[in-house]
């Protein structure tokens, strides 16, 4: 493939599926000379190059403490690296494209993910370990099993970390799958969490035949959809959750009858013994059913619960339903015209190549997957193009994304897990936009499952360490702004100063050019033969204006008008042959001048001036040096002949596009024009000492950051937090008394700018209302508490922001110097 230059195209919606590193794989793959140029062919010397292993604390693999871990997470020359990638990479995201079409895709309902966070139930806690009064965790708990097997050596058909994992992972999404005969609660259970807010969309969604889908990866279906027992889970819960009373009155009311006139019928104490005994044998067949040894499945679990709320059994499905790709494809098709209204998949079957979206409206993610591709592909499968209720209303449709999980379970791991990965691989991908050259806790999009994985803890502490952390990260963005933007003053102050020397000298060239204009009483033009290397001079003459001859007119008068109009036809055919040969002479030059690109030549003089051509492969410049002084070159914008790009590989002649008679018309503007771009120059003169002058002001007084402190005091809460976190994994008595102080430096803060804000809208108000503090109007108080909530944002100087976008150069005619200076 990289021989002779060959091309692929390759297409892909996640390049990076689980991590940076899988960087190194793909640039191996398709641009392995550059590594090899740049020494970096074998991973190691890669990594040394970009990567940079990182100290931080996470949560353990039992989701209960934390550790401090080491995790090669942190890059640097991601300029480089993003060169590097972007040089075979041409990327397109949906936020491109919605820069452009607002309405490309469906918006997320909220922006963000709904997080629902189900209770742990006692048999969970007691599955994963409860701290006992030695100190040592409950026996056979996923705690106690890790803690066994931490520093021995895995052999087959002993417990190990993995099994574990997998146990720890399959009770945070359903206690029955590891006790089938358990018996669940609603409160504890995420498929029934998940059911009830499918069945709300339903409702809500019933008139346009919504669809959702639910995506399910620990689990599997034991049977196709339609021949899922429906009697298991309503026998199941009606007697594990229902008040004896109620059942009574039920049972009552079923047996119960009217006669003709109205009246109730009662059945007889028979009829409620003999209906007692069926719904107790009932109840037995369930456990002895539950009992064979048959595994739980969740699939099945869900179903039930949606056909017990309502939901008619043929509009819920499988993936696994479809066996083939025709029954696949059959099946998408239901789901697209609304005969299957929920279709439950794992994110393997139900990822690239589900076209299902004509008719979605929410998506449900019952667990976390490991990797961040597969969670994009979940995702993906809604946000996308083809959806008919966007289409209708684009404007107000939103796709609801639901994420699930059991608090203090490994659930929390596995966000966090997904939330190292996915930092990592957005940090990247907006590091060229952001001008980021070093990627450490930066993440966007990542933050949803940050705070999913401080939810699913259930610890307050996390929960504030989140919050603390994403708090930080934007009080040093700010803090980073604010001393961009005096940087910004310092440079400016230095690049108008050197400017301005610039300028000077500019100035003082453009008026030599002034002043060595001549203006002969003919035209005289000397032109360069560059091939002998020898000039020659022109001298078109002016002709003499001759008056129309008088209808009296003497002989005399007669005879001079003739001669007159004879000389001048005489002068023509001269101008005309000179003129002829200089046109001849300027085209031959110009010839030359193409065959060597990039070279300086004297081409002719005019009017005081030598003209000089210079030849690059998209444009020829002429510019004009003074007789006595060819250190100075000035090149006016319009002696600038572009080449046309759309020509460049066609039959197209550049060259013979360049005519004399334009030239020295173009010449004569430029050299009438010099006063003008002189009075320009004085005043960019002038601009630029404003400018130094405003800058020096800036520079001079030296801001201080007015919310250093609150930075400083963030920092300091969150390492004591991490030290509290830390005690806390090793002493399980330690009880922290974590007070944060950047709250009360917070409040301070608002409260100072509040008052300042005040008094800024009364003095505002004083020319035409005047109100005390106390009558300020609502609406004023309502613009006052914004600008609290913004006060984070840095206001800079209203000097500063007026010349944030001010340009180098302010006008056309030192662009026109200093291309040529810059040349010469």
């Amino acid at each position: 493939m990289h021989q002779n230059d060959k091309k692929i195209m390759f297409l892909t919606g996640t390049p990076i599926a689980n991590s940076l590193s899988e960087m190194y794989h793909l640039q191996r793959y398709l641009t392995p000379e550059v590594l090899k140029e740049r020494g970096l062919e074998f991973f190691d010397d890669w990594a040394k190059t970009y990567g940079e292993v990182v100290n931080d604390f996470e949560l353990d693999t039992s989701a209960q403490s934390y550790k401090m871990v080491n995790r090669f997470s942190k890059f640097s020359d991601v300029q480089g690296l993003s060169t590097m990638y972007r040089a075979f990479a041409d990327i397109v995201s949906n936020d491109d494209i919605l820069k452009h079409n607002p309405h490309f895709v469906p918006k997320v309902y909220g922006d963000k993910p709904i997080n629902v966070v189900v209770k742990r139930s006692e048999e969970v806690a007691q599955f994963i370990g409860v701290a006992l009064e030695n100190g040592k965790y409950n026996e056979g708990s996923i705690i106690d099993r890790m803690q066994k097997c931490e520093g021995k050596k895995s052999k087959k058909g002993q417990d190990n970390i993995l099994s574990c994992t997998t146990d720890a992972r399959k009770v945070a999404l359903d206690y029955r799958l590891i006790d089938p005969n358990a018996k669940v609660e609603k409160e504890f259970s995420k498929s029934y969490a998940m059911a009830k807010n499918i069945y709300e969309n339903y409702l809500e969604t019933n008139a346009t035949k919504g669809t959702q889908l639910g995506f399910i990866g620990l689990s599997t279906p034991k049977t196709h959809s339609q021949k899922v027992s429906l009697e298991a889970l309503d026998n199941a819960h009606e007697t594990e959750n229902k008040n004896p009373l109620d059942e009574a009155q039920e049972l009552l009311e079923s047996l119960s009858s009217y006669d003709e006139n109205g009246n109730l019928i009662a059945p007889s104490k028979k009829e409620l013994e003999n209906e007692l005994k069926e719904k107790k044998a009932k109840s037995v067949n369930l456990d002895e059913e539950l009992a064979k040894g048959c595994k739980f499945d969740v699939y099945s679990d869900v179903l039930r619960h949606l056909v017990q709320m309502g939901i008619p059994q043929n509009e819920i499905a499988f993936i696994h339903d479809a066996k083939t790709e025709e029954q696949k494809q059959d099946l998408f098709k239901r789901v697209n015209r609304g005969e299957v209204r929920v279709l439950l998949g794992s994110p393997a079957k139900m990822g690239v190549g589900t076209n299902v979206q004509e008719r979605l409206v929410a998506m449900h993610e019952l667990d976390c997957p490991w990797r961040p591709d597969e969670l994009l592909q979940m995702e993906g499968r809604g946000i996308r193009q083809g959806n008919i209720l966007h289409q209708n209303d684009p404007e107000n449709f939103r796709m609801k994304i639901y994420r699930y999980a059991t608090e203090k379970t490994y659930d929390s791991r596995m966000w966090q897990i997904i939330e190292t990965k996915s930092k990592g691989i957005e940090q990247f991908r907006n590091a060229h936009k952001l001008g980021l050259n070093e990627l450490e806790d930066f993440n966007m999009g990542s933050s949803n499952a940050s705070e999913m994985k401080a939810e699913a803890t259930g610890n307050p502490l996390i929960i504030e360490e989140v919050k603390l952390r994403a708090e930080i990260k934007n009080e040093e963005a700010k803090y980073k702004a604010f001393n961009k933007e005096h940087y910004f003053n310092e440079e400016s102050l230095k690049n108008n100063a050197s400017k301005l020397d610039y300028l000077k000298q500019e100035l003082k060239d453009l008026e030599t050019l002034q002043s060595s204009v001549i203006i002969p009483t003919h035209t005289e033009i000397k032109i360069y033969d560059l091939k002998n290397e020898e000039s020659k001079d022109y001298e078109l003459i002016k002709v003499k204006e001759v008056e129309p001859l008088k209808e009296n007119a003497s002989m005399s008068e007669e005879l001079t008008h003739k001669k007159l109009k004879e000389q001048n036809k005489q002068i023509a055919e001269q101008n005309k042959e000179k003129l002829d040969a200089i046109k001849k002479q300027f085209a031959s030059n110009l010839n030359d001048l193409f065959l060597n690109e990039e070279e300086d030549y004297k081409l002719l003089e005019y009017k005081g001036f030598v003209v000089n051509a210079y030849k690059t492969k998209y444009q020829v410049e002429f510019s004009l040096s003074p007789k006595d002084n060819p250190n100075i070159a000035y090149s006016p914008s319009n002696m600038v002949y572009k080449n046309d790009t759309a020509n460049m590989f066609s039959s197209y002649n550049f060259c013979a596009e360049i005519k004399f008679d334009g030239f020295l018309k173009r010449l004569d503007n430029a050299i009438t024009k010099l006063p003008e771009k002189v009075k320009e120059l004085e005043n960019s003169i002038e601009i630029t000492k404003e400018n130094i002058a405003k800058y020096t002001r800036l520079v001079e007084q030296k801001p201080s950051y007015p919310r250093l402190e609150y930075l400083q005091t963030l920092k300091w809460d969150h390492k004591t937090l991490i030290d509290d976190l830390a005690k806390m994994s090793k002493d399980r008595d330690y009880k922290p008394a974590f007070n944060p102080k950047s709250k009360e430096v917070l409040k301070n803060l608002n409260a100072e700018k509040r008052a300042s804000l005040v008094d800024e809208r009364e003095e505002q108000g004083v020319k035409g209302n005047t109100k005390s503090h106390d009558e300020i109007e609502p609406a004023t108080e309502q613009v006052i508490e914004k600008e609290i909530e913004k006060g984070a944002e840095i206001i800079y100087s209203k000097e500063v922001a007026t010349t944030n976008n001010v340009d180098y150069y302010e006008n056309e005619q030192e662009v026109e110097i200093t291309k040529s200076m810059g040349r010469r």
